[in-house]
């Protein structure tokens, strides 16, 4: 059994769930070879948050599991 308390074990799952599913949305939302990306002239600024959002939550889950 893991030494880790449950709440932390708990947020750990929600960490990697969350970054799945941030993982999955730039995967179906990428701009190369898009049509869209001209249309939409907000694509790159979502990108770029949903990206920088993903890295945030890789660098918590990493100190997490450091501590």
């Amino acid at each position: 059994m893991s030494s880790q308390p449950v709440h932390a074990l708990s947020i750990k799952a929600n960490l990697d769930a969350s970054i799945a599913s941030l993982t999955e949305w730039l995967r179906e939302n990428s701009l190369e070879g898009s049509a869209h990306s001209i249309a939409d002239e907000g694509a790159h600024e979502r990108l770029s948050w949903h990206y920088g959002y993903l890295i945030a939550l890789r660098d918590v889950r990493e100190l997490l599991a450091a501590a």
